[in-house]
């Protein structure tokens, strides 16, 4: 069975993404590792991991940008030759815009369509361009997975509870107050992003596709005063990745610092 082989990621020069490289550069089964991102000109750290590590292959891919999307299915496709596969798709390249136009109260249309473009629409067609490696490389014991990076923001269910993490009450006031002064467009375009899964794994019975959130992770999306470091985040989600079974398709996971929790997607 192969645990890891050959795997991609988006948004791999900073933060959760290169921490993931990172993470699967330690690991003896990983045969490939295509560190997606927009300008490699300017990932110095990933460039430097890769000098360190040949596993590492760095892909030029703009995931608003369906002909570089084109272009590193090709380049993948090139590196692995006619008789392998990609083992593994982590969709992590986000957006969450912190300065304005992503309020409840004053939407910014380009905004808000940015967050939807870059969380969702883009995943699905970084995905669909991947299936045809990822199917060549899915086996009965041994399914190729799809991860989509997501968030608890994305929970309707859980959205109430959210607002004592920002020091607001713990009610319906404060849930308003979250809704006013946080980025409520990024929630909306992880619940999009969870929706999709679903029906991938659906669709995609011979894969594995889940959505995953990393935790509150110190980056810079996340800030400084997350709870969870990158290396604890990264590490807990290659345990999951390697964890994974076919019934688990489809799943909504909780990533809690080095405890992975299975929970329902909330819509």
């Amino acid at each position: 069975m192969t645990k890891f082989g050959n795997v991609f990621i988006t948004g791999a020069n900073r933060g959760i993404g290169l921490g993931l490289v990172k993470e699967f550069a330690k690991q003896s089964d990983v045969q490939n590792i295509f560190a997606g991102c927009r300008d490699p000109n300017k990932a110095k750290e990933l460039s430097d991991l890769q000098a360190a590590h040949p596993s590492i292959k760095i892909i030029q891919i703009d995931v608003q940008n369906d002909s570089t999307i084109k272009s590193a299915v090709t380049e993948v496709e090139r590196i692995l030759g006619p008789n392998s596969g990609l083992n593994v798709l982590i969709n992590n390249a986000a957006i969450l815009e912190k300065n304005s136009g992503q309020k409840l109260a004053e939407p910014d249309r380009k905004v808000w369509l940015q967050h939807f473009d870059v969380n969702t629409v883009s995943v699905a067609i970084v995905t669909a361009a991947f299936l045809p490696l990822l199917r060549k490389a899915s086996a009965g014991d041994s399914p190729s997975k799809v991860v989509n990076i997501s968030s608890t923001l994305g929970s309707t269910k859980l959205f109430p509870s959210f607002p004592k993490l920002f020091g607001l009450p713990d009610n319906i006031r404060g849930t308003k107050a979250l809704a006013q002064h946080e980025n409520i467009v990024y929630g909306m375009s992880k619940a999009a992003l969870n929706h999709y899964t679903r029906a991938l794994a659906c669709d995609e019975p011979t894969l594995i596709a889940i959505a995953v959130c990393p935790g509150w992770v110190r980056t810079d999306m996340g800030g400084s005063d997350a709870m969870i470091s990158v290396e604890d985040s990264t590490s807990a989600l290659l345990n999951l990745i390697a964890s994974l079974s076919q019934d688990q398709s489809g799943g909504y996971f909780s990533n809690q610092g080095n405890q992975q929790t299975f929970a329902p997607l909330e819509f």
